[in-house]
């Protein structure tokens, strides 16, 4: 994590930075969330995944993207770079009838050789940019607003050729306004240096829910299990347990947030063995308990 933007969120929204974990269908390589709510939540997150992110009628409400903070605009699209922290403050806003849609994809959806194509070369400079946030113009907002709204609806191929369209859109409009400082993004995970421990991440995010040995993780690092401790721990800075709890309530938050489910159910959802281990552990991460959390989200957030 990143000790002074950290720091500085935390001061002004009473909350902690945290890895989201996109709830991909299986096999699919988007994901499309619609919500229609009154209020933001409060929490700042950040995700390995790319998203686009549009939101109407949220006129002086204030987008937090990694250092960068602002008002919005009633319609507006940014493209939300891999590990950049961000959220949205209701703030100024007054409509009880706002819509966001956001897209999520791999940050290596598109491959480095495709990328390196003339015809993909706007795409490509795009997002390289985008690990600092990227503002389009309302026009441009204005103008995929039916498309990118259409998406739920797009399934198999067509759902990515629709994408890649919208993203040379995207690439190709005039009016692109960068956010964020330059590197806050590659900062998130000190872990992406490494193979190794990101084909354990890959493995952790992937199997959360499950029950993991220490053994099977050092096995797929290539390693013994007490080099393999000493090894992630000198890569992450925690312990292969912290990280893959760090994980479990990253996403306990995010269903917790977006769905009725009851508390228990999450529990389990997110591999907690039991009720009371899973409202412990949260307290200890969150600062409150999951009932808690979800009560505070229905609350106006206020940053006085």
């Amino acid at each position: 994590m990143i000790p002074v933007l950290e720091h500085m969120l935390n001061h002004m929204m009473k909350t902690s930075l945290f890895e989201e974990i996109i709830p991909f269908a299986t096999g699919e390589c988007i994901n499309v969330t619609m919500r229609g709510k009154d209020r933001f939540n409060s929490a700042v997150h950040f995700h390995e995944e790319i998203e686009i992110n549009l939101i109407i009628g949220a006129a002086q409400s204030q987008r937090i993207i990694g250092d960068h903070i602002g008002a919005s605009q009633d319609i507006e699209l940014v493209l939300v770079g891999s590990n950049l922290p961000h959220t949205r403050l209701l703030h100024n806003c007054a409509n009880d009838a706002v819509k966001e849609i956001s897209l999520h994809f791999p940050k290596d959806l598109l491959s480095d050789k495709m990328l390196s194509r003339n015809q993909f070369f706007p795409v490509r400079k795009m997002l390289e940019q985008s690990p600092r946030g990227i503002l389009f113009s309302e026009t441009v907002a204005h103008g995929l607003s039916a498309r990118i709204n259409a998406m739920s609806a797009k399934k198999g191929f067509g759902g990515i050729i629709e994408l890649f369209s919208i993203l040379f859109t995207m690439a190709t409009s005039t009016g692109m306004e960068l956010l964020a400082s330059y590197d806050l993004g590659h900062r998130i995970l000190r872990s992406h240096k490494c193979a190794r421990i990101g084909d354990v991440n890959y493995y952790l995010k992937n199997n959360f829910d499950k029950d993991i040995p220490l053994k099977t993780l050092a096995e797929i690092a290539q390693m013994s299990e007490s080099g393999f401790s000493r090894f992630f721990k000198g890569g992450t800075g925690v312990t292969f347990k912290e990280r893959l709890t760090e994980i479990r309530v990253g996403h306990a938050t995010r269903i917790l947030a977006d769905t009725n489910d009851s508390i228990s159910e999450i529990a389990y959802q997110c591999g907690f063995n039991n009720l009371s281990n899973f409202n412990r552990v949260f307290k200890q991460c969150r600062g409150c308990t999951p009932t808690e959390f979800r009560s505070t989200i229905l609350k106006t957030v206020s940053l006085e």
